[in-house]
């Protein structure tokens, strides 16, 4: 009997709490929020557990405040909300209000991104990376914006805002021959300090591809490669 009950303590956990299901903390999320599944652009929505905070779990939540079809154009709030995963009550929250988005550059999904952004040795940023892609075949493009955050009491601050990091574009005939620009960006941080907050580095590489038939073959050729290094410093409330 004791033994039952050990195994019973630990599956609970010492705080008593175990983690809820996916579709619970969705549900105690929007309660919170006073907002409707229905009022939700489903495919934008976007969560996931902090690898360091494994009892908070970060979440988009892409609230639809108008679509126009006929237009291809929506709009929409983009509340982050770190939660509690075992309780469902929200504990730090963030609100990026009327977002205007059309199908001639969509916006494809939120990605949250855990990577240990360091600010200092204590404080620790995650990232909301947005995916967006152009509609045309003979104009090919994308990006990938990246915003950081980090939490404070019961609010979340943004200290970057959309940065592009990832950057592709092109022309071509949609045959073969075309002319295609692409950029990746690396995320470093300087020992040196801005305002307590150390100086945040994107380093960029670019590169020009060029597409042609050759005796019926598509050959391409990589040329002007870039790289090009940016410092940005905190200024007591965001990275310029």
């Amino acid at each position: 009997m004791k033994n039952v009950f050990l195994i019973f303590t630990l599956l609970l956990g010492f705080n008593g709490y175990s983690t809820l299901s996916a579709d619970s903390l969705k549900l105690s999320v929007l309660k919170q929020l006073g907002i409707k599944e229905t009022e939700l652009k489903e495919e934008l929505w976007a969560e996931k557990v902090l690898p360091y905070a494994k009892t908070q779990t970060v979440m988009v939540v892409p609230h639809l405040i108008d679509e126009n079809e006929i237009e291809g154009m929506f709009t929409l709030d983009a509340v982050i909300v770190v939660v509690n995963n075992q309780t469902g009550k929200i504990i730090q929250q963030y609100k990026e209000e009327n977002l205007i988005f059309s199908d001639a550059v969509f916006i494809s999904e939120f990605i949250i991104d855990t990577a240990p952004y360091m600010l200092t040795k204590q404080i620790r940023a995650f990232g909301i990376r947005a995916q967006f892609y152009g509609s045309s075949h003979a104009n090919p493009y994308s990006e990938v914006q990246l915003s950081l955050f980090v939490q404070e009491g019961n609010s979340l601050r943004q200290v970057l805002k959309e940065e592009v990091i990832e950057q592709s574009s092109g022309e071509w005939n949609t045959d073969c021959n075309g002319r295609f620009h692409d950029m990746k960006s690396i995320i470093l941080f300087e020992t040196e300090t801005s305002k307590s907050y150390f100086n945040l580095v994107i380093k960029k590489r670019s590169s020009i591809k060029l597409n042609e038939k050759i005796k019926g073959e598509c050959e391409e050729r990589i040329t002007d490669k870039q790289e090009k290094k940016k410092v940005l410093h905190y200024d007591g409330k965001s990275y310029k």
